[in-house]
């Protein structure tokens, strides 16, 4: 899978520019895979969960778009307290809970700080700060890809 950016100018109201990048809707609706399958199972060694990718269409395969959605939506479930254990060593749950922390600081607001905290640590913390998406790779099973993630 390979998507192309394009780096777009955006003049905000306060007179500011600021980048966004957009992509193509051709590109988000081609085949994530060649040949196109169904559904996909994408794994990451920083994370104990597997991301199952199907296809939004029925009887239709899996789009750039639909791995991009799948991703998304995976990395921002909360982790419950059973999971927790998943999460690798003391060590590493702290590295994540570090995480979680700087995340938090981020947000505008205390409401918003309040509101994130409450809802727990999630998924994308798990990467300890790895939020680029690098590559999507196939494995030696043609239904599975391994991610791989780096620093911003």
């Amino acid at each position: 899978m390979t998507l192309q950016p394009r780096l777009v100018s955006f003049d905000a109201p306060s007179g500011r520019s600021s980048p966004l990048f957009e992509y193509d809707t051709t590109t988000l609706a081609e085949a994530a895979t060649s040949p196109p399958l169904p559904s996909i199972l994408l794994i990451c060694d920083n994370l104990p969960w597997r991301i199952r990718v199907s296809s939004s269409l029925p009887n239709l395969f899996v789009t750039n778009y639909d791995v991009l959605q799948a991703i998304h939506i995976s990395l921002r479930i909360p982790i419950v307290h059973a999971e927790w254990p998943l999460c690798g060593t003391p060590q590493d749950q702290d590295a994540i809970l570090r995480t979680f922390e700087r995340r938090i600081r981020r947000l505008s607001s205390e409401p918003a700080r309040a509101d994130e905290r409450a809802k727990s640590v999630r998924r994308i913390d798990c990467l300890m700060g790895m939020t680029k998406l690098v590559r999507i790779t196939p494995s030696e099973d043609p239904e599975v890809f391994a991610m791989e993630w780096g620093r911003p």
